[in-house]
């Protein structure tokens, strides 16, 4: 749900402008944005992608394709760092589905904190779960490389 003033609060109001297609207000920003800024981008010679986020976690399609997009480049990266450059379809589902969702949540965690500033509450500090396993070493450098972390 995107904000338009004070009538998207559904505490003050009881309900949503697009109750039938909760996507619809997603959709329709992403359509404002490529209106208001491709060109911009096109005359520098460079494609523009709308990456689109409501303050309750719902996604843009092409911002969830677009995280599908990285999760694989990602994958692909970990088994080239361990020296597997030909994974097995599974070994590859699992790894992109696990880069997939990290991407995701960290989106998640990101929405919730700016909507957390919108009303006033205070972000928490970040914290960073310790890595264990056979590939943690790679996971770490792939943390650091690409999330800075």
């Amino acid at each position: 749900m995107t904000f338009h003033g004070a009538c998207d609060d559904i505490g003050r109001h009881g309900a949503l402008r697009h109750a039938q297609n909760p996507d619809r207000a997603l959709i329709d920003a992403a359509k404002r944005k490529v209106k208001d800024y491709r060109l911009d981008y096109l005359q520098d010679g460079k494609a523009f992608l709308p990456l689109i986020a409501s303050t309750s976690g719902r996604l843009h399609g092409e911002f969830v394709r677009f995280l599908y997009f990285l999760a694989h480049k990602r994958a692909m990266d970990f088994f080239a760092a361990i020296g597997q450059a030909h994974p097995s379809h599974n070994e590859l589902c699992q790894q992109r589905g696990a880069f997939f969702y990290q991407h995701r949540s960290r989106v998640g965690v990101a929405c919730a904190q700016a909507s957390a500033l919108r009303i006033g509450a205070a972000a928490p500090p970040r914290r960073q779960a310790l890595l264990q396993g056979a590939n943690a070493h790679a996971l770490q450098e792939d943390l650091a490389v690409n999330w800075g972390g």
